[in-house]
């Protein structure tokens, strides 16, 4: 399977399986902040950042304003997540982690959960964030 990123944002548009309302996505325009992940999740209420790449990693596909700015979230206690679409065609959760506690530190991941294209819903993505 060749992995898209698109192929992610496609499922997350499907209101069978990402309900209407439960999924904000962030499109880049003239004037907008930079950096800002690819989607605000609904999670038991709040809004939860998502940063949407492909591959085995997260972290490593950021683009240094993604960084900085998950860096900066990091900083002011907000808990930052992304989902990776593997070459498999699995869906990696992982949570974002400033281990160093400064601006300066390198950005890691923690694997949360992993599932199927075809079983990556609201739903599970909710039961694993709890």
């Amino acid at each position: 399977m060749n992995a898209l990123e698109k192929d992610l944002r496609k499922v997350m548009r499907d209101p069978e399986r990402f309900p209407l309302g439960s999924v904000s996505f962030v499109e880049p325009a003239r004037g907008s902040d930079v950096g800002l992940p690819d989607t605000f999740v609904v999670i038991n209420r709040q809004h939860v950042a998502l940063e949407l790449k492909r591959g085995k990693s997260v972290v490593r596909e950021l683009r240094p304003s993604q960084r900085l700015w998950h860096k900066a979230a990091i900083l002011m206690g907000v808990k930052t997540y992304g989902a990776t679409l593997t070459a498999e065609g699995d869906v990696l959760l992982v949570a974002i982690q400033l281990p160093g506690g400064t601006l300066s530190s390198e950005l890691t991941e923690m694997t949360v959960s992993s599932v199927s294209l075809d079983q990556f819903t609201h739903k599970w993505l909710r039961l694993a964030l709890n």
